[in-house]
């Protein structure tokens, strides 16, 4: 992908846009368009975007995808990128379609209607959502892309080891995106709490210990 970055540079100071500029043209946060330019400040290595993040890259470069995925070589130029649906017959083996997608929904709890995979199997729809697409590589534990070529069980196989599943996230973390607890979000958040939150931060720093707090102001 390392001709994507030099790509997205380069066209987007062509067009006069600035980074925070371009992120909110792409939909993308500044920091993720930021890292895709340069490297991953925590791992110094390139970052893979999604297909749906490159599809957004491609809009807002006035590009379709296709165009991007031959400008940066991801597929060749004298072919046309498109979905290849006998994979999924592939997958399917002797299951129903109601019986694929509801395996599909046990083991990823993302549902496809079982007309929608009949359809992009028989090769009516050469572009289905990246959403969709990710469902079905995560389902396989493979790379979006095995869908965009021919492959047998034996390919799959191969692709499971060489190119397996990863969980892209292109949003922006929070600071609150460690914490589970909803309810505790929400206190943190609320600015009527802030007295509440001093007292905890002033109780830490003093290494005074939550139990003898609770022992000594609650009767249990």
């Amino acid at each position: 992908m390392g001709h994507l970055s030099n790509l997205i540079k380069t066209r987007r100071q062509s067009a006069g846009f600035s980074l925070r500029e371009f992120s909110e043209k792409c939909g993308l946060s500044h920091t993720y368009i930021k890292n895709l330019e340069e490297t991953d400040p925590r791992t110094g290595k390139e970052i893979v975007p999604t297909v749906e993040s490159l599809d957004k890259i491609a809009r807002a470069l006035n590009m379709t995808l296709e165009e991007l995925l031959k400008e940066i070589g991801y597929i060749k130029k004298d072919t046309s990128i498109k979905f290849e649906g006998s994979n999924l017959k592939m997958i399917r083996g002797s299951k129903s379609y109601k019986d694929i997608t509801d395996d599909i929904f046990s083991k990823t709890n993302r549902k496809i209607d079982p007309s929608i995979y009949e359809d992009i199997e028989k090769g009516n729809d050469e572009n289905p959502s990246p959403i969709l697409v990710d469902i079905l590589a995560n389902y396989i534990g493979v790379d979006r892309s095995f869908f965009y070529r021919r492959n047998n069980s034996d390919d799959l196989r191969r692709a499971q080891l060489s190119e397996p599943y990863r969980i892209y996230d292109d949003r922006k973390k929070g600071p609150l995106d460690h914490i589970k607890n909803e309810e505790l979000k929400e206190f943190i958040g609320n600015p009527e709490n802030v007295d509440y939150l001093l007292l905890a931060k002033e109780l830490k720093s003093k290494k005074i210990k939550v139990k003898f707090i609770r022992d000594m102001i609650f009767d249990d």
